[in-house]
């Protein structure tokens, strides 16, 4: 972790860079300037936290915000995340304000007074660690390739190896290595309104039929970069079909699904009317619907940290690259089935087939939890 230089307000580059708008004179532009961190944390009162990832990341993000809000109780604390993602954060009772933001906007804001006292950043996007920067007096931000930009940092944080730790844990070394904060890191949050919850159960009651009982979601590819993760559709399909016969009038929504998706074809057709795709749908939307599952059986990818945020009953299954207790941080873990890939992961690559998880041991952890949220 460095540190950056303390004292009055001062600048820490020699030479101008060439950065944001081209009419702002030098002397003007405020990511070249740092400030002191005061020492008492009751003069924090407004803070920023920039988080633009993918959905697991997102949610994955909300133990340390909420610790965040602990450790600050008096401040007020706005979160900037990825446009098409960052609305899984909406409505969280210890942030004040969500909104997007992305690379290509980022070189273009900020450049108005300071208006938070303290700003966090994870990754390592440079545009979004000098928007922070121009944004707040003080910032802490994962390391970047830049030393100049690290010195202008309340700390530039190493972030530990995320092989052997929880990605919640990791996430949240930014708090305890960049501030000294001691975080107990705890499930992931999400929160409905009670309109998304009146559109979810009035969206079944269009598509579905009126008897389908138990209602079971699948998700059954993760995205194109991470396909070692992808599970047979033949398996999904053999899972669908044994649990269809033990239980006749379930009915299942397959979430997630593009038009051209050739997995759904293999599902409906082995399921007919028993299976309905749900298309076009915001990621609220889709996590509204999940909320009135009866069971989620899905991969590692986003939608499953959704499941594990909403506590519904749950069968994940997991890439030997990395194993579920290290991915997902459940409200409800007694609700939660993770089944890992049987190999070694010192033996492990992204070539070894997930195919190697037998339908059998899904159908009897969909089975187990059926039949304790049913009864």
């Amino acid at each position: 972790m460095a540190l950056s230089r303390g004292g009055k307000m001062a600048s820490t580059s020699g030479k101008p860079e060439q950065t944001g708008p081209m009419m702002q004179p030098e002397s003007q532009r405020r990511e070249d300037e740092v400030l002191l961190w005061p020492e008492d944390r009751s003069a924090v009162r407004r803070i920023l936290a920039i988080q633009v990832t993918r959905i697991g990341d997102t949610v994955l993000v909300t133990p340390s915000l909420r610790a965040l809000a602990q450790a600050f109780p008096e401040a007020r604390i706005d979160v900037l995340g990825h446009p098409k993602r960052v609305e899984v954060l909406r409505h969280l009772p210890f942030l004040h304000r969500v909104a997007a933001i992305s690379k290509k906007s980022a070189w273009w804001r900020g450049w108005g007074p300071r208006t938070y006292d303290l700003a966090l950043v994870w990754g390592q996007d440079e545009a979004l660690v000098r928007y922070a920067l121009r944004s707040a007096r003080v910032v802490v931000a994962c390391r970047q390739k830049s030393a100049t930009l690290n010195a202008r940092l309340l700390a530039a944080v190493d972030l530990p190896s995320d092989v052997a730790i929880s990605l919640a844990t990791w996430q949240s070394q930014l708090l305890q290595l960049g501030l000294g904060l001691q975080v107990e890191v705890g499930p992931v949050e999400y929160a409905l309104t009670a309109d998304e919850n009146d559109w979810a159960r009035q969206y079944l009651r269009q598509h579905l039929q009126p008897a389908a009982s138990p209602l079971i979601g699948l998700v059954v590819r993760t995205f194109h970069t991470m396909s070692h993760r992808d599970w047979p559709i033949e398996h999904f399909r053999r899972v669908c079909l044994d649990l269809r016969t033990r239980f006749p009038s379930a009915q299942f929504l397959l979430i997630g699904a593009d038009q051209a998706d050739a997995r759904a074809d293999v599902l409906r057709q082995a399921l007919g009317e028993g299976l309905h795709v749900a298309r076009r749908l915001s990621l609220r939307q889709s996590a509204a619907l999940m909320a009135q599952l009866d069971l989620y059986l899905g991969l590692d990818t986003g939608p499953s940290h959704l499941a594990a945020a909403l506590g519904i009953p749950m069968v994940a299954l997991f890439h030997c690259l990395r194993r579920g207790h290290l991915v997902l941080s459940p409200r409800c873990p007694e609700r939660l089935i993770m089944l890992d890939h049987p190999c070694a992961t010192a033996d492990c690559d992204t070539g070894v087939s997930m195919a190697a998880i037998p339908p059998e041991d899904v159908v009897a952890a969909c089975c187990r939890l059926l039949q304790g949220s049913m009864s």
